[in-house]
């Protein structure tokens, strides 16, 4: 994840600016001290984990809660246009670690470029995979500019 410091020093960006009112932000500022961050990780975390949530560095944080994969699910999601009319398409699947199917999806989408696709791909499997209570996923996907666009 690039923060504004990261984004600055790769000459991605001129000037730091955040709407935590931090001037240079990196990834700890923000899991630690950003208002919108604290009420996001409140609204999301168990309360028996919130306090290790805000206090853990973040290489810490992120090897806690990403070594343990067999707490995770899997979101396989893409999009697709038609050459001809334009129309586009998403769809994937949300399975268990050992694979085993949890629920899958798929959406008719109206006129959009193939990158759009990918992305409402992206969109509607995390939204699929939230409802049904799928918090932890690892996603997958074959569109690197996606990928980036997400980044």
């Amino acid at each position: 994840m690039l923060a504004n410091d990261e984004r600055l020093r790769r000459h991605l960006m001129t000037e730091c600016r955040s709407m935590c009112g931090v001037e240079v932000v990196n990834v700890n500022q923000v899991l630690h001290f950003c208002p919108v961050t604290y009420t996001l990780g409140c609204s999301l975390v168990q309360s028996e984990y919130i306090v290790e949530f805000f206090s853990l560095p973040f290489k810490d944080w992120l090897l806690t809660n990403l070594t343990n994969f067999e707490k995770f699910c899997k979101l396989n999601s893409d999009g697709a246009v038609n050459r001809i009319s334009g129309m586009a398409s998403c769809g994937g699947v949300v399975r268990t670690n050992r694979g085993s199917w949890v629920i899958g999806f798929s959406k008719g989408i109206v006129v959009c470029s193939a990158i759009e696709a990918g992305l409402w791909g992206i969109y509607e499997g995390l939204l699929t995979a939230w409802l049904v209570g799928v918090l932890r996923l690892v996603l997958q996907v074959n569109s690197l500019d996606a990928i980036r666009v997400i980044q």
